[in-house]
């Protein structure tokens, strides 16, 4: 919504015996859908990187051209077998993610979000935990945007051994167990509840007032 502040929007409501132009459309369709094809990746591109630095784009091409991603890209190209033991072994952690991983312009997406090669994971998971914000703020900043197998089990890790995210936690406050009172004089408080005995229904009261012994 904060990108649509530069433009000037007027809205007019028109009455739908007058919307002619989406049955045209739907009628006068072009026969060459190549366009089409060819601006889905460029629309998922613009989506995917709009909030990474050209630089850390680029250093996160040249570190992801190890043994591993390699072989993942070639999967992704030629498709991924249908047998998960048939997957080799440096692709079995991407496996479930199987038909969310995409390639655009060299670095592997799950969805908008950039894979991270390992030798950048540490660094992302040191900006993310600068500061100190505990485990949900640190998933909420890297949901999204960054991916890599485990990543979420890395950053608990990370908050839990953190004695300033320890420390900033919220806590659950446990709420004191809150005791009945006994009545002051007979029938000023009363219980009441329904129950049923051998398929017959029956209401239960319970005079809360305590005779004192003499």
């Amino acid at each position: 919504m904060m990108k649509l502040f530069r433009y000037d929007i007027e809205f007019r409501f028109v009455k739908g015996v007058n919307l002619v132009l989406a049955d045209t459309l739907s009628r006068a369709f072009l026969e060459n859908d190549n366009a089409t094809e060819t601006a889905r990746p460029r629309i998922m591109q613009l989506n995917s990187f709009e909030d990474i630095p050209d630089a850390r784009l680029q250093e996160i091409r040249l570190t992801a051209e190890d043994t591993e991603l390699q072989t993942l890209k070639r999967i992704i190209n030629d498709g991924w077998p249908q047998h998960r033991d048939t997957v080799p072994y440096c692709a079995l952690p991407f496996f479930e993610w199987r038909d969310e991983l995409s390639i655009q312009e060299g670095i592997v997406v799950k969805g908008e979000a950039i894979l991270i090669p390992k030798l950048l994971r540490n660094e992302m998971k040191n900006r993310l935990h600068s500061a100190h914000l505990g485990y949900d703020s640190m998933m909420r900043r890297a949901r999204g945007t960054i991916f890599w197998p485990g990543m979420a089990k890395e950053i608990k890790q990370m908050t839990e051994l953190c004695e300033i995210c320890q420390e900033s936690k919220p806590k659950n406050q446990r709420e004191p167990l809150i005791q009945h009172s006994d009545g002051q004089s007979p029938w000023t408080k009363i219980g009441m509840d329904l129950f049923e005995i051998k398929g017959r229904p029956y209401l239960g009261s319970l005079i809360t007032f305590r005779i004192l012994p003499k």
